[in-house]
């Protein structure tokens, strides 16, 4: 697949050329290694999320069975705060 993206800063692409020079690629291999890699954290990132969700879900469940619903305690938090 290819796509075009359209980068006018030439800082950005001095950078990314001198990048793609020290590891012996063209721009658009070392651009291309870039979204790779990126792609790669951030579906490990997202993983990891959602693990953690589940794990607080869970926990969440295990509470809920061993101590039943707890109550809305709103309106005593703000009658507390207001009485002071």
């Amino acid at each position: 697949m290819e796509i075009k993206i359209p980068l006018t800063d030439p800082e950005v692409i001095a950078f990314w050329s001198a990048q793609a020079e020290r590891h012996g690629h063209s721009l658009e291999e070392e651009i291309g290694i870039l979204l790779s890699c990126n792609a790669a954290t951030l579906q490990k990132k997202s993983n990891k999320k959602n693990e953690a969700l589940k794990r607080l879900q869970d926990l969440r469940e295990t509470i809920r069975k061993e101590h039943g619903n707890f109550p809305d305690i709103t309106q005593m938090i703000r009658e507390d705060r207001d009485s002071h």
